[in-house]
């Protein structure tokens, strides 16, 4: 098996690129899905998030990712301390999923935000990370969460630096184009790995 890891900061195209690859070939895990799964009310971190963040980011008796963002990224403490809680179980749950699937899939494309922060990338064969420029990640960012410019940069700033990101990673790609030039480039990076497949 061989594991790619998807990473980038908000807005860059992350979850894009990973979809594109996943239509090219492999099975495809989104670590954004898992962490909300965790969050449910029968979740492996519900019980210990409400102890840290308080009763009011419920509503109706459910965990509002809303609420939580507008304390987390408004209190830096808060937010290492959220992660802390989120990132073991997401890490459980992949190395679970992976181990599960040895025998039958061929590819894992691994969808994963805070791939480096979480220490996901130790179990990629290949870490590829996402890159555009700041005014397009605020842009796109506004858009797809429906947040105002103010809190799109203001979660922008508390991730690690695109910068540290793309010196850490074994590829990179820049998303400051069409998504036809960004499937052209997916499929060169598809074409480039094949030899680590066997194919």
């Amino acid at each position: 098996m061989f594991v790619i890891g998807v990473t980038g900061s908000l807005g860059t195209g992350k979850s894009t690129v990973a979809a594109l690859l996943a239509e090219l070939g492999g099975d495809i895990l989104d670590a954004d899905k898992m962490a909300r799964q965790t969050l449910h009310r029968r979740g492996s971190c519900f019980k210990a998030v409400v102890g840290l963040l308080g009763a009011e980011i419920l509503r109706d008796g459910t965990i509002d990712r809303k609420k939580v963002a507008g304390i987390v990224f408004n209190d830096p403490k808060k937010l290492t301390a959220l992660e802390k809680i989120i990132h073991p179980a997401v890490g459980r749950v992949i190395r679970e999923k992976i181990k599960a699937a040895q025998k039958s899939t061929k590819v894992f494309i691994l969808d994963v935000p805070l791939l480096f922060e979480a220490g996901i990338d130790k179990i990629c064969d290949l870490v590829v990370v996402v890159a555009a420029k700041k005014d397009i990640q605020v842009t796109r960012a506004m858009k797809s969460l429906r947040i105002s410019e103010e809190e799109a940069k203001l979660r922008a700033a508390a991730q690690m630096p695109l910068t540290e990101k793309i010196r850490r990673a074994d590829v990179k790609i820049y998303n400051n184009q069409t998504i036809n030039q960004l499937r052209v480039d997916v499929k060169k990076l598809w074409k480039k790995i094949q030899p680590e497949l066997g194919e």
